[in-house]
C-alpha cells in the first residue's frame, strides 16, 4: 500500500509541475520565453569617403574627403581634408566613438579642437555601408558633411 501511495504522490507531483509550467505568468509577463537578442549591425566605417561640407550659418561650403581607420571595435580615427572658399585647403582629424546603432547604421560622436583658433567642434555622425552623414557645431559654427564611399 505504501508503494502505491508513493507512486500516486510522485505522479501527482509531476502532473502539478507540468500544469504549473503551462500556466500563464503574471500580468504583462510571458512564461518560458527567452528575451530576443538585438543584433548589432556589421557596419565597418573604415575606408575612403568623398563628398561635401556646408556651414549653415555662413553659407560656406566645399568639397570634402575623409580617410577613416578603425582603431578598435568601437573607435574610429578620421582624417578630413577639403577646401574653403574654393582655394584654401584644410585638414584635421577627429577621433570618433561608437555611441549606438540605428537599424543598419552606426552612430558616432567625437570632438576636434582647432590648433588655429582653439575652438572646439563637436561632431555626431550616422554611417551606413555607403553613406556618412555628420553634423558639427561649435560656439560659432554649425553645419554638416555628406559623404559617400570613394571609388
Amino acid at each position: 500500500m505504501s508503494q502505491l501511495l508513493s507512486r500516486r504522490a510522485l505522479v501527482g507531483a509531476v502532473v502539478a509541475l507540468l500544469a504549473l509550467s503551462f500556466t500563464p505568468a503574471g500580468p504583462g509577463q510571458v512564461p518560458n520565453v527567452v528575451p530576443a537578442v538585438t543584433a548589432i549591425p556589421a557596419v565597418n566605417v573604415a575606408g575612403r569617403w568623398a563628398g561635401t561640407w556646408d556651414d549653415l550659418g555662413t553659407g560656406h561650403h566645399g568639397p570634402l574627403h575623409a580617410h577613416i581607420t578603425c582603431t578598435d571595435g568601437c573607435h574610429y580615427h578620421a582624417v578630413f581634408h577639403g577646401r574653403f572658399r574654393k582655394v584654401i585647403p584644410f585638414m584635421y582629424s577627429v577621433d570618433f566613438a561608437v555611441v549606438g546603432y540605428d537599424g543598419d547604421a552606426v552612430l558616432l560622436a567625437g570632438d576636434h579642437t582647432s590648433r588655429l583658433t582653439g575652438r572646439v567642434y563637436h561632431f555626431t555622425a550616422r554611417a551606413t555601408a555607403c553613406e556618412f552623414h555628420a553634423e558639427f557645431c561649435s560656439d560659432r559654427y554649425r553645419g554638416h558633411f555628406d559623404l559617400s564611399r570613394a571609388r
